[in-house]
């Protein structure tokens, strides 16, 4: 199974690609008949190709961490599902379903990481509104 590499380091690799494209295109305008033009222009082609491939690993990465809070979500969904059918306190079910609607908001902007800390959120709530409603602990 291949290592996955760190979405922040193939961010990183990119940025540093783009800033020498960007310069290397500098070069090509200002100098066209340069004995250098044909190895710069090279070079830009090949880190172009570059920043094409790490592009695309860095979709797995981010297809990785979707699949992982998809699986989450699904989760917490059915938990939510079966709290919201069951809740009696009203204030609690509304945080429960505030912090739900946190979460289908993450799911939308398509945000791994904003599912994952969503997806905690909705469960806190739950956890807090099952503390609440435990015998003893009514308002």
């Amino acid at each position: 199974m291949a290592t996955s590499i760190p979405l922040e380091t193939i961010q990183t690799a990119v940025e540093a690609l783009q800033d020498s494209r960007t310069k290397m295109k500098a070069f090509l305008l200002a100098n066209p008949g340069s004995s250098l033009y044909a190895q710069v222009e090279n070079l830009d082609t090949q880190a172009s190709r570059a920043i094409a491939g790490l592009n695309g690993q860095a979709l797995k990465v981010i297809g990785g961490q979707a699949a992982g809070a998809l699986t989450e979500l699904r989760r917490i969904s059915d938990a939510s599902k079966l709290f919201i059918e069951n809740i009696n306190d009203i204030k609690n079910g509304l945080k429960v379903i505030a912090s739900f609607l946190v979460l289908a908001g993450a799911v939308l902007m398509g945000d791994p990481s904003g599912i994952v800390s969503a997806a905690k959120g909705v469960k806190e709530a739950i956890d807090n509104a099952n503390a609440d409603e435990a015998p003893g602990n009514s308002e």
